[in-house]
């Protein structure tokens, strides 16, 4: 027996259902993009505690010639907003030292990085010389000092990574060094290298060394060079305690005779002659843990240098004509460069 209206009455509460089920459905569509919005592009870099503003990776914040901006800011809104702070790279900087103060080492585990140039391409073995550090040196703080933010794949997978401790600050590039001008970008890097651990102190790294082990060992010397043969020692790696005396003179008397046409006079030869000439000074010579020197790169590329005693292992990269399809030739890759890549990328070589 049917009875008069069920169809009806079965339609409406289908429809009644499917009305509910698409409010549902909405609402958490809603909830996931409002989500997506709130959430940072990068997280917090240091932990919030003892009254410390809290960082985190983030956009829009110092104005530049080039349209870069610091991508660190606080996120407390009464320090920087109510009370109309201006944040700057220094403030930031300055935060991340006070951080990373540790009273057992004259060097702050502090590395600093330089990138200069618009157009520079963020290569793979940029990426492995950050991770590197990150995971085989294990420092407080990275920061990138940079006058235009990368943008290319291998920077991007690196920020995907969103580690707590990598920090980007503006850094414009100088134009002059004592009424010098400085045209080339390497100049320019090695002059702000110098006036960065000046400043603030902590552990240099040109953006092609490969980090192997912790440097706490030489942390409580005053400044450290690598020897790169003699009469050179190689600015790639500078190790140093703020207000340096030996990195003040060398600014001093070494940029005051700039020579813009000579590739490493400044930076590299000059250390050496100030070395040997005031061999009382604040200056530790790092003699074997920094080679094998830029000559014996293909011992490095293809061949098996020996490196587990050494700190890091400087890449020379100009030197490499052919295309290596990466990350996965590393996996067979029989070399020093090979080895290591698997130590940082894998933690087994």
């Amino acid at each position: 027996m049917t009875i008069a209206g069920q169809p009806g009455e079965c339609i409406m509460k289908k429809c009644i259902l499917l009305i509910i089920t698409l409010v549902i459905l909405n609402l958490m569509l809603m909830n996931v993009v409002t989500m997506k919005q709130k959430e940072p592009l990068y997280k917090n870099n240091t932990n919030e505690g003892n009254g410390k503003v809290r960082m985190k990776l983030m956009q829009n914040n110092v104005e530049s010639k080039s349209g870069l901006k610091s991508i660190i800011q606080p996120i407390n809104d009464f320090v920087g907003g109510k009370l109309g702070i201006k944040i700057t790279p220094q403030k930031i900087l300055q935060q991340i030292m006070q951080n990373c103060t540790d009273e057992r080492y004259k060097v702050p585990n502090v590395v600093h990085y330089i990138w200069f140039g618009c157009k520079r391409e963020f290569n793979f073995y940029h990426y492995l010389s950050i991770m590197s550090v990150l995971h085989n040196m294990h420092p407080c703080a990275v920061v990138v000092h940079a006058d235009c933010e990368p943008n290319n794949y291998w920077w991007k997978e690196l920020i995907s990574r969103r580690f707590k401790d990598f920090y980007l600050v503006h850094q414009e590039a100088p134009d002059k060094i004592f009424n010098h001008t400085i045209s080339r970008v390497e100049h320019k890097s090695d002059v702000v290298r110098l006036e960065i651990l000046i400043r603030w102190g902590g552990i240099y790294l040109d953006d092609t060394v490969l980090a192997i082990k912790s440097f706490n060992n030489l942390r409580n010397y005053s400044v450290v060079f690598p020897f790169q043969e003699k009469g050179i020692l190689n600015n790639g790696v500078i190790i140093s305690e703020k207000n340096s005396t030996f990195l003040q003179m060398l600014y001093q008397e070494s940029y005051t005779h700039y020579k813009k046409s000579a590739w490493a006079y400044n930076s590299c030869r000059y250390p050496w002659m100030l070395w040997k000439k005031y061999p009382q000074l604040d200056l530790h010579v790092e003699m074997k843990s920094f080679q094998p020197p830029w000559n014996k790169w293909r011992d490095v590329f293809y061949g098996n240098y020996e490196w587990r005693d050494n700190y890091a292992i400087h890449l020379y990269t100009k030197q490499i004509k052919r295309k290596i399809k990466y990350p996965e030739a590393i996996f067979t890759m029989n070399s020093t460069f090979g080895e290591i890549s698997r130590l940082t990328l894998y933690q087994n070589t």
